[in-house]
């Protein structure tokens, strides 16, 4: 994939263990290229799109947006508007720098509207808690001197 920046104000999201490349657009223009089928193919975005690649199917998605949700990470704050329970775990594991392991696969079925600014893990977890009624339990990994700590790891539970 290739992407060409023609404006001021957009946002990637490229990580190496997901299936998908998301940019966001929020003023000016991006071209997004791509392969498909051997074959180069482009789109130019507006103001207000988000568009979803998927690197393993090469099928792309385009989205109106407000923005918010994607970008407001700059300015230190997590939004999530009626967001299904496993994207919101996946943007608080790389947030937070924790695992999450779900043992009841029901926990997931929540969506989720929250907007938090500064807030320490503990707090957000006991808002998901209120919100789906799910259970979670912080497991910490003690270190010793000479020892790289581990990732917490969180078990969510219904």
């Amino acid at each position: 994939t290739q992407i060409e920046v023609l404006g001021t104000s957009f946002n990637v999201e490229a990580f190496e263990r997901d299936s998908f490349i998301s940019t966001t657009l929020v003023e000016g223009k991006v071209r997004f290229a791509y392969q498909k089928n051997q074959q180069s193919t482009t789109v130019v975005m507006k103001p207000g799109q988000k568009l979803m690649y998927n690197t393993t199917s090469s099928q792309v998605k385009l989205i109106q947006t407000s923005g918010e949700t994607e970008t407001a990470w700059k300015d230190g704050t997590i939004v999530f508007r009626n967001h299904p329970m496993d994207e919101v775990l996946k943007v608080l594991s790389r947030h937070y720098h924790v695992r999450f392991m779900v043992k009841d696969s029901t926990a997931l079925h929540s969506i989720i509207t929250a907007r938090f600014k500064d807030e320490q893990l503990p707090q957000v977890m006991e808002y998901l808690q209120l919100a789906s009624g799910i259970k979670y339990k912080i497991q910490k990994t003690p270190v010793t001197s000479g020892q790289t700590p581990e990732i917490p790891i969180i078990e969510i539970t219904k």
